[in-house]
């Protein structure tokens, strides 16, 4: 959760910063471009991440190897959310961070909740798709 920092308007030019502890939800998710979809004729996949300082989602590495990857996020004391990727199995290190961000401008303040999850298209053929998520784990360090 984040404090939100807009401001509501009252009185006409009065306005006061909102202090509401508002939910966010930050991810990784990984978009596939079909070489029948893309200007470049080729198959190709990002990293795209939710959310950068101004709340946006934001395109993340390129996928250039098919495989394994290891991915991650930290959030640290100052209230940053940092974003992880490489290619392969192993522990990540900072030389595999690849962003950092104040999510939607605001600090946060707490985390109460994690998830890992496939989401695909219905083609009404098919059950899920090739992606797996394998060993996922989740590490907690108290202030």
């Amino acid at each position: 959760p984040t404090k939100s920092g807009s401001s509501s308007r009252r009185r006409f030019f009065r306005s006061s910063p909102s202090t509401k502890i508002e939910t966010i939800y930050l991810g990784m998710f990984i978009q596939f471009n079909s070489k029948t979809d893309s200007a470049n004729g080729e198959d190709s996949a990002v990293f795209v991440v939710r959310a950068d300082s101004s709340g946006q989602d934001f395109i993340g590495p390129e996928i250039k190897q098919t495989g394994w990857w290891t991915i991650g996020m930290s959030f640290t004391p100052d209230g940053r959310a940092h974003y992880y990727a490489k290619p392969g199995v192993g522990p990540l290190t900072q030389a595999d961070r690849f962003a950092s961000h104040l999510p939607y401008g605001a600090p946060i303040q707490s985390f109460h909740t994690a998830f890992f999850n496939v989401c695909n298209q219905d083609n009404g053929r098919t059950w899920s798709t090739e992606w797996i998520i394998d060993d996922p784990a989740m590490y907690y360090i108290s202030r």
